[in-house]
């Protein structure tokens, strides 16, 4: 990488030898540009992925407590339901929307 050739021709001058010095550097200076773009490039791609993955979990974390919420609220919900022991006849009307032909029904069996 940094000869000048096989060995059997070198630069014999103070000024070939000057020019063959700064080719040798050059070269090592843009194979060490190339490869320290490409190892910034591979960091931040790894850092971004890092740092959505991140963002993902604590997105996730919200959302489990969200629903962790939700679901004490419905028991909380379910509890009040039991405890007011509501007729089933009045639940059944109030889903079907037939209101009094199904209390009338209730009380015409009785």
């Amino acid at each position: 990488m940094t000869t000048v050739g096989y060995g059997d021709h070198y630069p014999v001058t103070a000024a070939g030898r000057l020019v063959a010095f700064g080719l040798m550097i050059g070269g090592i200076a843009l194979l060490g540009t190339v490869t320290a773009t490409l190892a910034s490039w591979l960091v931040e791609t790894v850092a971004a992925e890092k740092e959505q993955a991140e963002d993902l979990q604590i997105m996730v974390r919200r959302l489990e407590d969200k629903i962790d919420r939700l679901a004490a609220e419905s028991q909380r919900g379910l509890a009040r339901v039991d405890r007011a022991r509501i007729p089933l006849a009045f639940l059944s009307s109030a889903r079907d929307g037939e209101g009094s032909r199904s209390q009338a029904r209730c009380s015409a069996r009785d």
